[in-house]
């Protein structure tokens, strides 16, 4: 018999464990030469990776979790800006309706949001002179100024082709105006 072999039972029975042992770290060792590392090694980065890739995971839930909230905060805000940009050209458009018919005139302002134009429309734009012209383009500042609620006013030469009689009716307002005219204002009273 061999130094690996027994007797048990009339059968002859090799010990393995031994050599098998043997080869599976000779095994072992080639794997960890072949690898680079050892199998507890090639474990640890195992579950850092696992940990980072948990982590990032989560990260990306979160993120994605903003994102939505983003999007909805961003639809609102531009939900609430259409509804501002709708409220201020109502508002200029009764405001220039009323301040044309100050003089009698009629028109109307057509906002063209989608090529970013402004239009004024009159009753017969063709038989306006050039001082119901300027009347009705002043009026359009005016509006566009009472729209946007701007505190001081600043307009230069706004009246040189406005009459005196409209001259005092563009004057007649709350808010402080800096009027650089060469006309003659005696006859307006602040």
């Amino acid at each position: 018999m061999t130094a690996n072999a027994q007797q048990v039972g009339g059968h002859q029975y090799h010990s393995k464990a031994g050599t098998e042992r043997r080869k599976l770290a000779e095994l072992v060792q080639r794997n960890e030469k072949r690898q680079g590392a050892s199998n507890e090694e090639i474990a640890e980065e195992l579950q850092r990776k696992k940990t980072t890739l948990d982590t990032a995971k989560r990260e990306l839930r979160s993120l994605m979790s903003l994102n939505r909230a983003l999007k909805k905060l961003v639809e609102s805000r531009l939900a609430r800006w259409h509804e501002f940009r709708r409220h201020n050209a109502l508002r200029c458009k009764v405001y220039f309706g009323y301040h044309l018919s100050n003089c009698g005139y009629f028109g109307k302002v057509l906002f063209d949001y989608v090529n970013g134009r402004l239009h004024l429309k009159e009753k017969d734009p063709w038989s306006l002179s050039g001082r119901k012209k300027s009347f009705s383009t002043i009026c359009l500042l005016l509006s566009l100024w009472e729209s946007i609620d701007c505190p001081i006013r600043c307009l230069d030469v706004f009246d040189v082709f406005v009459d005196a009689v409209n001259r005092r009716i563009l004057n007649r307002h709350r808010k402080p105006y800096i009027l650089v005219t060469p006309q003659d204002m005696s006859n307006i009273h602040v």
